[in-house]
């Protein structure tokens, strides 16, 4: 690999891509012309989606996935997923909204999926939250951030779901 990238052919093009530069050699990163990809616009990779897709669909994919097309195509790929994120949507309008009793009804609800379904509900909901903030910089929606990731770690250390979401909802 250094051969080629001291003395590549003319006709060469190397693409290294990683995640983390740091871990690859000095002696290769030395040689190497770093360009940083920025996330994809959705209009650029939404003819790439299957035409069977509702508009909401496409919208929640778009939202999702956060200019990664990569990603947005495992989204479509799976069903399941793509389920679980359109149920995840729906009590992230709830979660938003105001009706106490139908924010508990939503975390009593939520609390009888698997514990890696909630956790995939709570990452939606996070992407969702950190997209809004940079649109709107608020202090409440901060703190729903915050309670949501928190949610999310007490999750991983088995704490009791239903408390845990009904304590969410109540102060958010």
């Amino acid at each position: 690999l250094l051969k080629g990238l001291e003395e590549p052919k003319p006709y060469t093009i190397i693409i290294l891509v990683t995640s983390n530069p740091n871990r690859l050699p000095k002696t290769i990163v030395s040689r190497t012309q770093k360009i940083t990809f920025g996330p994809v616009a959705f209009q650029d990779f939404k003819r790439l989606l299957p035409e069977n897709l509702s508009v909401e669909q496409k919208r929640l994919v778009a939202t999702v996935a956060i200019g990664k097309p990569g990603l947005a195509m495992k989204i479509v790929a799976d069903v399941a997923y793509l389920q679980e994120l359109e149920q995840a949507e729906s009590y992230y309008q709830i979660f938003m909204g105001t009706d106490l009793p139908e924010k508990l009804v939503a975390a009593y609800d939520i609390a009888n999926l698997e514990t890696p379904q909630i956790k995939n509900l709570l990452e939606a909901w996070l992407l969702k939250l950190q997209a809004l903030l940079q649109t709107q910089a608020d202090k409440k929606l901060a703190g729903k951030i915050s309670q949501v990731a928190m949610a999310g770690k007490f999750l991983e250390q088995n704490a009791n779901a239903k408390l845990l979401l009904t304590n969410m909802m109540i102060n958010t």
